[in-house]
């Protein structure tokens, strides 16, 4: 028999009005099939990140589930449960629909019409309100209480409740071993009476170069940077000039007979140590929700006489405040730009406006390498700087910009954190970036950290400033107030691995734990995620040596170096020691390096300086001078690749021609043309 067609009847009816005049007993009829379904039912997390597909609720992702209740989903995959209607909510309101017209029959709609009157529920606001309200119905507490009844979960309740009990009593102690006053985490430098000195200012105007010159006027210093590159130039420039310093960084140590100074990055900061006079730079980093927490704990806690903290205008307020709490007393030095920063009026075009003593701005590896190559083909010699290149090998394409050996350098905003080089004018090639999550515009501050290294004091009169397409968007972000800084970042205490709990639920904890006034914890995402990782190897139970291989810096989206960081953790664990040689990239692979092996030279050192990291944590200090000298094999690998000045540029993948630098395909358009009708 024929079904019906009920086109004309479906565009003449008032889904609104229908659904409204039988709302109640459609709520009641939903809400009874959820209860049931939690009751009785075999309850699946759906396409849950973490779960895969269609798990069944366990003890092992129970918690994980009620964390995640709100604002995450799950009540809606528990309503399509119920339902039985997969993820289409409007095709079960259509059906209702069937059921509350009296000309219309469920069984006998085509499919047909009913998509129709599915596509028509589809145009109001019904799925949502009716989600809303039984969500409303159902909170966590209520799901919790049907879960409990259900004969299935038994075991993975009552392991929760556990789990929610021992969560409570780690909550309560961890706020007893939290101080009211964050100050307070630093005992010793609260004995001292501290006087601080900020230099405010923007890029070049003397701000570091006076706190050094307090630092050398005293007896014993220090100098803690954002970068081991800066660090290095304060112990080359000490040394140098006869104040003896010694450097101390994650990836290295050198020890100067008889030094009075230490040149560190800041996360080397020590507590313990005393000083008349320390020098914190970059202090407008304080606020960085990965790295912020070390320039907080360095002032809070520095043990030093005199403290000179430099910094961008917008971090005074913020710093004063923190002085104040520890009960120093402080003064603020202001600082002029020593050479005038002018946005050009003229547009630039690339390659054709490129001019010596250039700084060209991207922000990947990649597009610095198709920049560099277009400018090599036309005869421009250049020097290269972004984050994954080796310290020396930076330091040695610094060195060759600033004796006239490359007429440009281009960078990433690797450049704009204090790397004093003789740079006229910055040209932002873009104006957006990559920050780890999405690609977004330049932050004003970012733009007047790297426009502001153009015009060194003592070699120009005045630095420029132009972009390559959006120049009124660069010239609007330099004269851009920056709002001030309003919280300081707070690193995980270390005083909490006492907690009776592992060492992930500890951070877990932590996160959890409401800040205080003016500050905001770090962002620990990573770490928990790395510290599950090894707790799956080993328990819970270890978390002293996890913790150890969490402070070990390394990239962890790279999965070799994460394989081999975990290898180094089982090694540990069971007392067993990986030696260099046996993870010693092979570099006889590359007797004759190209261009085209930087990638694999890059991550060779990363290894390299994984297996130091190692090795100088756990005291395991027989390689360390070779794995030192193959870091500088590597270097000397890299630097004559880049002295070649034949760096890859960007190609069709099908005729090999090159591609302008920004070319956003992976085709000429030769070959699209060629290709498209295959």
């Amino acid at each position: 028999m024929q079904k019906d067609n009920y086109e004309d009847l479906i565009w003449s009816l008032d889904i609104d009005a229908i659904l409204e005049e039988h709302r109640s007993k459609m709520l009641a009829s939903m809400a009874k099939q959820i209860r049931r379904y939690l009751s009785d039912g075999v309850v699946l997390v759906e396409g849950r990140p973490g779960y895969g597909r269609r798990v069944e609720l366990s003890e092992t992702n129970i918690a994980q589930f009620f964390d995640d209740y709100h604002g995450s989903g799950i009540f809606e995959q528990i309503l399509m449960s119920a339902l039985r209607t997969g993820y289409n909510l409007d095709r079960y309101l259509a059906l209702k629909v069937c059921d509350y017209v009296p000309e219309m029959d469920r069984q006998r709609i085509s499919k047909r019409d009913l998509k129709m009157l599915t596509r028509r529920v589809g145009l109001t606001t019904w799925n949502e309100d009716v989600t809303h309200e039984l969500a409303k119905r159902f909170p966590k507490k209520q799901i919790f209480y049907y879960l409990r009844r259900n004969p299935r979960y038994h075991a993975a309740v009552e392991h929760y409740e556990n789990l929610s009990e021992q969560n409570a009593i780690l909550h309560e102690n961890m706020l007893r071993e939290i101080p009211d006053d964050y100050t307070e985490f630093y005992p010793l430098a609260r004995q001292m009476h501290r006087h601080f000195v900020i230099h405010e200012g923007p890029t070049n105007s003397g701000k570091t170069y006076q706190a050094i010159n307090a630092l050398r006027e005293s007896e014993k210093g220090i100098y803690l940077g954002p970068l081991r590159l800066l660090a290095y130039e304060q112990f080359e420039s000490l040394n140098m000039d006869e104040y003896p310093c010694s450097l101390v960084t994650g990836e290295e140590r050198i020890e100067v007979p008889g030094s009075r100074y230490q040149a560190s990055t800041v996360e080397m900061f020590n507590p313990e140590a005393q000083y008349e006079v320390a020098v914190i730079d970059e202090c407008q980093m304080i606020s960085d929700e990965s790295r912020g927490g070390s320039w907080t704990a360095a002032i809070l806690g520095i043990c030093a006489d005199e403290v000179h903290l430099c910094c961008a205008s917008n971090a005074v307020p913020l710093l004063i405040r923190l002085i104040e709490d520890c009960e120093d007393d402080y003064e603020v030095v202001h600082h002029k730009r020593q050479t005038p920063l002018r946005m050009e009026q003229r547009d630039f075009s690339f390659p054709k406006s490129v001019q010596e003593k250039d700084a060209l701005i991207v922000f990947s590896k990649r597009d610095v390498h198709a920049v560099a190559s277009e400018l090599q083909r036309h005869g421009i010699a250049c020097s290269v700087i972004y984050g994954s290149l080796p310290y020396d090998v930076r330091h040695d394409e610094a060195r060759k910009f600033m004796e006239g050996d490359t007429q440009v350098v281009v960078a990433t905003d690797a450049i704009g954190m204090g790397m004093n080089l003789p740079i006229q004018r910055v040209v932002f090639l873009e104006t957006a970036k990559f920050d780890g999550k999405d690609l977004r515009p330049l932050l004003p501050e970012e733009v007047q950290q790297i426009a502001g290294r153009a015009g060194r004091r003592g070699l120009f009169n005045v630095g420029y400033v132009n972009a390559f397409g959006d120049r009124p968007f660069i010239a609007s972000s330099l004269t851009e107030k920056v709002p001030d800084l309003t919280h300081a970042a707070i690193a995980f205490p270390q005083s909490l691995l006492g907690l009776d709990a592992s060492l992930s639920d500890i951070l877990k904890r932590w996160n959890t734990i409401p800040e205080k006034p003016g500050y905001e914890k770090e962002n620990l995402d990573i770490e928990i995620a790395l510290c599950e990782q090894l707790e799956k190897i080993s328990g819970k139970g270890d978390k002293e040596l996890i913790y150890q291989f969490l402070m070990i810096p390394f990239d962890e989206k790279e999965d070799y170096l994460n394989h081999l960081w975990e290898d180094f953790y089982r090694a540990e664990r069971a007392g067993r020691e990986i030696r260099f040689s046996s993870v010693r990239p092979n570099l006889e692979n590359f007797v004759d390096p190209k261009a085209r092996d930087l990638p694999e030279l890059e991550l060779a050192y990363k290894v390299c300086d994984l297996t130091f990291y190692y090795d100088q944590r756990f005291s395991h200090t027989e390689d360390l001078e070779e794995i030192t000298e193959t870091k500088q094999e590597i270097s000397d690998m890299i630097m004559r690749i880049l002295e070649e000045q034949k760096l890859p540029a960007k190609h069709c993948k099908y005729c090999g021609r090159p591609l302008p630098w920004n070319y956003r395909y992976g085709m000429c358009e030769r070959c699209h043309k060629k290709h498209r009708w295959r």
